[in-house]
């Protein structure tokens, strides 16, 4: 937020304080107290700049305060008439939209314009107000609308030729040996970019963009997530709203007074802060909502997590998780779900319909995730497609696969990956990951003497185990032995002691790849940041700029950025372009058509007797 300008600030503005605090004698007797007023005016006007500059190097040193820009209260700045739309000021640039490229312009030369461009300092960003003098002016120019500052061309454009305007005093110069003229501009709080962000902290993140609200706060963003050790919810926020321009709450508490649409989009005001965002958004609060630091003020982005939480389930009132022996998630094991909104517990589906999150349409895998050997992406749908089971494949393994969407290649060298890792792990002698759970010491056959007792060794583990014998070990301590499996048909089987290849039968006749994706391999690790492109705002820092935030995530984990496209709206006001005329005009003549009276005559009733009954 841009800071007020307040007048008078300080007693340096004040020009009959100064007097007074120089005697009585030269504010009331002194003669010539007009020149003495003025001296101590340009005097106090120093002092005023020196006392900004201190303060300003102390903001500096804090990532929270830093200033964006330098100020400076009153600054010249020196024109001449030959630079006129030289190509410095007016060159073609390729992302200039106002240009129409018809054969007539020339790279890095000046296209002809209707404005008059000159050029500017280096580091000014902007300039409120441009005066001809200092004291008393008598030419005022106001920023966006008698001219503005060009950063990318560090030019002032004018909306007129300033050397045609009388109000400003113009000295005959010479440059490279020919007459010209310059005149002296005088810029009224001036904003200087010396790119502070960037050279005292973003540097060391190596975050280097065009200094803005939003640059601050996305290197803030990242820089309390490395010192606070990882990224939060908070921070990711905040993140992702620099990086969209889609504004949050700034205090840490805020009262919504007013939610209003413009002509150039959509205003929300709170009591301490004004939100603006473009015409496409849809406001979530109304007035007199209490809304928290950090709160989304439209729909603009939403961060979906995959995580364990999911998972939990009541069990006879107790919150438990799943059985940990389900290495996988099925369809039919519907105490899991991934789409609930707010909350992470499901105590019982038959009892409560909790809010579900807007439908994610489905999932893509990049080379990111998948080996090198993929051509293209691997896309997981999110509706339920049926699985098809092969009994009979040449492995002799159940092989099953599922509908995907990318290169047909792909999807068949995925499934058929998948098989193979599982028919090679099912091969095992073990399982890794779960060897404390299926594995157990061989002991000898034959007990040695020991202390308390017989004792069987166990060569494995080179460990000593007292038992009275063999069957004892067997029966007592051993736990009994889970089935190894390994292949997708084998972790899909609905069987509990399967004892046989599973058939279509022991498996889900139907599955929900993105759903299956979430459930088993993507939770705990990934989490989804799904943007509404038609919400980004005009002060975004660019989309791609999401990539600063790999170095704060923690190495296990991975994200996943959805650009949700949609169509802009376009709105008329109707009292503006649509215009509505009235106008008479004639009818067809109707057509006559004479009929002759005897077609039309009524010559009255004729009564006749069709029979009778004689009595």
């Amino acid at each position: 937020m841009a800071a007020d300008f307040v007048y008078p600030d300080s007693d340096l503005d004040q020009s009959k304080i100064l007097l007074s605090v120089l005697g009585s004698f030269w504010y009331r007797t002194y003669d010539a107290s007009d020149q003495l007023k003025s001296y101590a005016i340009g005097t106090a006007e120093l002092v005023a700049q020196n006392h900004r500059n201190v303060l300003e190097t102390v903001r500096v040193m804090s990532r929270f305060e830093i200033p964006l820009f330098h100020e400076e209260h009153l600054f010249p700045i020196a024109i001449r008439k030959s630079q006129l739309n030289t190509a410095a000021t007016n060159a073609v640039l390729f992302d200039a939209p106002e240009y129409s490229f018809d054969g007539q312009l020339v790279f890095g030369g000046a296209a002809q314009s209707d404005v008059f461009s000159f050029p500017a300092p280096t580091d000014l960003a902007r300039v409120e107000k441009l005066f001809n003098k200092i004291a008393y002016p008598t030419v005022a120019l106001s920023s966006d609308i008698d001219f503005f500052i060009d950063t990318k061309r560090h030019a002032i454009v004018f909306a007129e030729n300033p050397f045609e305007n009388n109000g400003f005093l113009k000295r005959a110069v010479t440059t490279n040996g020919e007459d010209d003229q310059e005149l002296v501009l005088w810029g009224f709080s001036g904003k200087f970019d010396y790119e502070w962000v960037y050279r005292q902290f973003a540097y060391a993140l190596g975050i280097y963009l065009k200094t803005s609200e939003n640059y601050k706060l996305l290197m803030n963003a990242v820089f309390d997530s490395l010192v606070r050790g990882g990224l939060t919810a908070k921070n990711l926020d905040l993140a992702v709203s620099a990086v969209c321009g889609i504004p949050v709450v700034i205090e840490p508490q805020e009262k919504v007074e007013v939610v209003e649409y413009d002509a150039r989009g959509v205003l929300v005001v709170t009591d301490k802060n004004v939100y603006k965002y473009n015409e496409s958004v849809t406001p979530v609060v109304k007035p007199d909502d209490i809304v928290l630091g950090g709160t989304q003020l439209v729909r603009g982005f939403e961060v979906n997590e995959f995580f364990v939480g999911n998972s939990y389930f009541a069990n006879d009132g107790a919150v438990v998780r799943p059985d940990v022996t389900k290495y996988l998630s099925t369809n039919s094991y519907d105490k899991i779900a991934t789409e609930v909104l707010e909350d992470e517990i499901i105590l019982d589906r038959s009892n409560i319909c909790p809010p579900r999150r807007k439908d994610l349409a489905a999932l893509a895998l990049d080379n990111s995730f998948l080996s090198t050997c993929f051509l293209g992406d691997l896309v997981f749908e999110n509706k339920e497609f049926p699985l098809f089971v092969n009994t009979e494949h040449e492995s002799g393994y159940t092989y099953v696969h599922f509908p995907l969407d990318g290169f047909p290649a792909d999807v068949r060298r995925f499934f058929d990956e998948v098989h193979e890792r599982g028919v090679a792990l099912a091969k095992l002698d073990k399982i890794p990951c779960f060897t404390d759970a299926l594995e157990y010491p061989t002991i000898s056959d034959f007990p040695v003497r020991g202390k308390f007792g017989p004792v069987y060794y166990a060569a494995d583990t080179q460990k000593y185990y007292e038992w009275s014998s063999k069957a004892e070990y067997e029966e007592i301590v051993r736990l009994p032995v889970v089935k190894k499996l390994g292949t997708l048909a084998h972790l899909l089987d609905k069987r509990k002691n399967p004892s046989s290849e599973p058939t279509s039968e022991n498996l889900p006749e139907k599955i929900n790849p993105m759903r299956f994706l979430i459930e088993n391999v993507l939770r705990n690790n990934v989490f989804v940041v799904r943007i509404d492109v038609r919400a980004l705002g005009q002060n975004r820092l660019g989309l791609y700029n999401i990539r600063h935030l790999r170095q704060v995530l923690p190495p296990h984990t991975a994200m996943i950025v959805l650009f949700e496209l949609g169509a802009q709206p376009d709105r008329i006001l109707a009292e503006e372009l649509v215009a509505e005329d009235n106008t008479n005009f004639k009818g067809i003549e109707p057509v006559l058509d004479t009929i002759d009276e005897t077609l039309v005559r009524d010559n009255g009733a004729t009564l006749t007797r069709l029979s009778g009954t004689c009595q």
